[in-house]
């Protein structure tokens, strides 16, 4: 298995954000359609607990002090500057700190188990036992977590996204299957959180042994260079700031619902959040394949083709995303009855609304927070999120209860606005972009074809009475809508790149 200095070319960075978002749709699909049956198999306390625990895993990565997200960035440095033999190094140092790292956390999780269960959350007391339980095999699984991901960085800086999808696409799946697997033997949820952690063991041992075939380096002694982790904490410094803050800003109003309503409030918040951030998939796929791209550029000072990719990105994200959101909005309460049920839907669908809004808009950062990264000002964003802590969690306390779920929702929202103009005013000084860059690339006419799609679904759900009708008739919206978007919101140059990608994306997935 070869490697070399990863080239940053059109065609490459567009295959393989393909193939992170094809590897990444079928989970989707399959989460898509298990998800309903694990809610209705849990119910909502339980599928609340599972909720919490999803968001632990994410708040408990701030120990990876960002030396996964460092590590990608000085191998994909390195490799450009043709200097392979540097990656062992580096890689072992983040991997080593990383386990110790972890398990800092795990101890530390494990440690707040029992009063986080047993006084924070409010909960039958029947469900006390399972879900102390249940977060001490979670704890566990910290320090696999924070070690996969920077093996997985190492993967990404090479840009081998056909060898991560191997591991990833399966890994994602088992988020979903697991738990219909639990659902389906009858496990509590100690014995579905058991399951999910097993699939992260192997995910784990899966990258670990394509790192080493791809970078022999590997096999040597594992240690830590004290040099080059000096490097990775510098950089990565910032970047544990945001690791530390921002699962604060995405995932505080679940544990707030939790104390202040209930666990089943959070039950029916969880329904509508996990629908709308499986978006999520789009953007992830694409700052993943954009990031060490962003730094090799950086490195070899070609800024116009920076400014270029940036532009670009933006306006792919906008024509992909908008029009699903803006058949979403009025679907909403359509689909929660479909998947879930009408007690869902009757709590769930405001809130779904609003999140959906809310979603869009930060999908749309996460290339403006790739960019800032790979250039070297992590501080940035870790600044910008320093500032939101004190309005989010007001906000979320203060709407919460007053509104219960919906007010979570609509906080949640009004930070990820808040937040993307703040991270759009900075990628805009660090790049020197013109003022009014947003609207540029034919932005306008995406924003009027995004007004068109609300108000014909809204149409469609006002005139049109029986619920599977409306759906059937939202889906031809869509079709209709991407046959639109190929035609007329892609040029020939970009349809002729994207359809010579698809199939061998396909096949690599």
């Amino acid at each position: 298995m070869s490697h070399g200095p990863p080239p940053v070319q059109g065609r490459l960075l567009a295959r393989n954000a393909v193939m992170q978002f094809l590897g990444q749709v079928v989970p989707l699909v399959l989460g898509l359609l298990t998800i309903p049956f694990v809610v209705r198999g849990l119910g909502p306390e339980r599928f609340g607990l599972l909720s919490l625990a999803w968001a632990l895993i994410g708040y408990f990565s701030v120990f990876d002090l960002g030396l996964g997200r460092a590590a990608t960035k000085r191998v994909s440095e390195v490799l450009v500057s043709g200097k392979a033999s540097a990656v062992g190094p580096i890689v072992w140092s983040a991997v080593i700190a990383q386990a110790g790292l972890g398990a800092m956390g795990a101890l530390l999780l494990a440690g707040v188990a029992r009063p986080l269960v047993e006084h924070t959350l409010k909960m039958p007391p029947d469900l006390v036992d399972e879900a102390r339980v249940g977060l001490y095999i979670l704890a566990a699984t910290v320090p696999v977590f924070l070690v996969t991901g920077s093996l997985r960085g190492v993967l990404e800086a090479a840009q081998r996204f056909d060898l991560i999808n191997v591991i990833r696409a399966p890994f994602l799946a088992s988020y979903f299957i697991m738990p219909l697997v639990g659902v389906l033997l009858g496990f509590d949820l100690g014995g579905i959180i058991a399951l999910l952690a097993v699939a992260a063991g192997l995910a784990l041992v899966g990258y670990a042994w394509l790192c080493v075939r791809l970078f022999p380096g590997l096999r040597s002694r594992p240690r830590v260079h004290a040099e080059e982790f000096r490097t990775l904490l510098r950089f990565g410094s910032w970047i544990s700031v945001t690791a530390i803050v921002a699962p604060v800003l995405v995932q505080f109003d679940r544990f707030v619902i939790g104390a202040m309503l209930s666990v089943a409030a959070v039950g029916y918040y969880a329904a509508a959040y996990e629908i709308v951030t499986r978006l999520w998939i789009v953007p992830g796929s694409l700052a993943a394949t954009l990031f060490p791209a962003f730094a090799a550029l950086k490195t070899n000072r070609e800024d116009e083709r920076l400014r270029l990719l940036l532009r670009g990105a933006l306006r792919q994200l906008l024509l992909v995303l908008g029009p699903l959101v803006a058949a979403l909005i009025p679907f909403a309460h359509d689909v929660l009855d479909l998947m879930f049920g009408p007690e869902y839907a009757a709590r769930s669908a405001v809130v779904l609304q609003i999140l959906a809004v809310g979603v869009l808009v930060n999908c749309l950062v996460f290339v403006p927070v790739a960019l800032i990264q790979a250039v070297g000002r992590p501080d940035l964003t870790a600044r910008f999120h320093l500032l939101e802590i004190p309005l989010h969690v007001l906000l979320v306390w203060v709407l919460v209860g007053k509104m219960g779920i919906v007010g979570a929702a609509l906080a949640w929202s009004i930070r990820a606005a808040v937040d993307a103009v703040l991270q759009f005013w900075a990628v805009a000084r660090l790049t020197r972009l013109p003022r009014g860059f947003a609207w540029a690339d034919r932005i306008p006419q995406t924003v009027a074809l995004l007004a068109g799609v609300t108000l014909v679904a809204w149409l469609v759900v006002a005139l049109v009475a029986r619920e599977w009708l409306r759906l059937l008739l939202g889906g031809v919206l869509l079709v209709c809508v991407a046959n639109v978007i190929w035609r007329y919101g892609l040029d020939e140059r970009e349809r002729t790149h994207l359809s010579s990608l698809l199939r061998p994306a396909v096949s690599a997935t």
